[in-house]
């Protein structure tokens, strides 16, 4: 049986952002936030965690090509 697991891909990092501070470009899969699985969650549930708190520390497992990178 085929399950489908959509995918959540950073579509753009602000320039000066947290984001870039720490690492994350256009176009990484996002795997996990925090220790979540990403196709356990909504999109809006995601982003939720982005902005309901914009100073909170998120952990972020993302793939970059062939790389899995854990961001803190």
């Amino acid at each position: 049986m085929y399950e489908f697991s959509p995918n959540v891909i950073v579509s753009e990092v602000r320039s000066n952002s947290l984001a870039e501070i720490a690492g994350i470009r256009k176009g990484d899969l996002i795997l996990k936030v925090n220790s979540t699985k990403s196709r356990n969650m909504t999109l809006q549930s995601i982003n939720k965690k982005f902005y309901t708190n914009p100073y909170s520390n998120l952990k972020l497992t993302v793939k970059r090509g062939e790389s899995t990178l854990n961001f803190n």
